[in-house]
């Protein structure tokens, strides 16, 4: 008698752990299966390969399309700013036959250097009324001292261009 004999016909399992699975397990034998293998295997690593590029393309859609939307948004976000400056600097300039003309006066100089823009003709009128108001107004006025010497020199600046136009 055999002394390997165990009784048992059947041959044990062979696990492999590697986590890989033959396209066939009865046709992995030892004959065939240096080239059905490497194919495979290059085959899988092509596939995770344009996986990973894939993910990658989609990254760089994402990240382009949140630079996208928040170009956008700050666009048309700047575009409502200086449309509500536009409202308020002719509430100021219809509010500025009151008494207290040169505090109108400061705030329609602020807002108008604000959203001008000498491109739009509305503009242009919104500069040639409030030129025409600011004539009007004594130059030693102390109190135009609101209307600091840099802003005054912003008007300036902004009256060149809109000549210029």
């Amino acid at each position: 008698m055999l002394p390997t004999f165990s009784g048992n016909s059947r041959r044990p399992r062979n696990v492999n752990l590697s986590g890989q699975r033959p396209s066939n397990p009865w046709g992995s034998s030892a004959w065939g299966a240096s080239s059905s293998a490497s194919s495979g295997a290059s085959q899988t690593v092509a596939h995770a390969q344009a996986e990973r590029e894939k993910r990658q393309k989609d990254r760089e859609e994402l990240v382009a399309a949140k630079r996208l939307q928040r170009t956008w948004r700050g666009h048309a976000t700047r575009q409502q700013v200086r449309e509500h400056h536009r409202e308020t600097f002719d509430a100021e300039l219809r509010d500025s036959k009151d008494s207290d003309h040169d505090r109108h006066m400061a705030k329609a100089l602020i807002l108008l250097l604000a959203c001008f823009n000498p491109r739009r003709d509305d503009d242009q009128k919104r500069l040639d009324s409030f030129v025409q108001r600011l004539c009007f107004v004594k130059i030693q006025d102390p109190r135009l001292d609101s209307l600091n010497q840099h802003a005054l020199n912003k008007l300036a600046t902004v009256i060149v261009v809109a000549l210029e136009r």
